[in-house]
């Protein structure tokens, strides 16, 4: 062995020193700052059911689940993207804070998911209001008036009149179809929107049956006339 091996040798130890006690430093750091760790609260939870639109205080976005509990979404945007009864599975953590909305459980949200089928549904769409009958034919509505209707899965229907908000409840089964308990706000508009209100909200009691083709919903009465046309504005997967 010559003059140099002793030195190589104590250098190669010493290498192999460092490299033991940095892997056992880098496993030490590692437990105690995580790198590319997402840390899920343990109080998350996730529920499915509809996206609605509330016109109080201002206006916001809450969900309804299947079980019928209402969340208020504290985090949300002004305008999230949603459409009303849009189908919706949400992840959620309970957020602990006072809202002046007064309306469902605050929640934060942590993933939303939104689905919409390519075929429109009775309860899957925001349909808009084309043409009323009057004097026993369709009668395209006028011009900037917007009228909407939503059916919701829990057996509810609301939407936005000429003038007033209304709401109800509604039975299907197959094709048939009736209208219930049907409520409205009362706010005043102008005759000619008042006129056109009391006559479409007065149709909707005369609902019987309906059918849906190339994006179109008819409301008909018990002789299978339309009453109502709306197309669907928003489809849902």
């Amino acid at each position: 062995m010559t003059s140099e091996s002793p030195a190589i040798l104590i250098l190669i130890v010493l290498i192999a020193i460092l490299v033991i006690i940095g892997g056992v430093a880098l496993l030490v750091l590692g437990l105690i700052i995580p790198v590319d760790r997402v840390e899920v609260p343990g109080d998350a939870f996730t529920f499915s059911g509809t996206a609605t639109y509330v016109d109080l205080e201002g206006g916001f976005w809450g969900f309804i689940a299947d079980d019928g509990t209402r969340y208020l979404p504290v985090d949300f945007a002004t305008n999230p993207g949603l459409m009303e009864g849009q189908r919706v599975w949400v992840t959620a953590v309970p957020a602990d804070v006072s809202t002046i909305q007064m309306w469902g459980k605050p929640i934060r949200v942590r993933e939303l998911v939104a689905q919409v089928p390519a075929t429109p549904f009775l309860t899957e769409n925001l349909w808009v209001l084309d043409a009323v009958r009057d004097n026993q034919s369709l009668a395209s509505i006028p011009a900037g008036t917007r009228v909407t209707l939503t059916f919701i899965g829990d057996g509810t229907f609301q939407g936005s009149g000429p003038v007033n908000h209304y709401f109800g409840q509604y039975a299907v089964k197959d094709r048939e179809i009736r209208l219930d308990q049907i409520g409205f706000t009362e706010m005043a508009g102008s005759p000619d929107r008042m006129r056109l209100e009391t006559m479409y909200f007065s149709l909707l009691g005369d609902v019987r049956s309906f059918g849906i083709r190339e994006r179109v919903l008819t409301l008909e009465d018990g002789s299978g006339s339309a009453l109502a046309t709306y197309h669907a504005e928003a489809v849902f997967t």
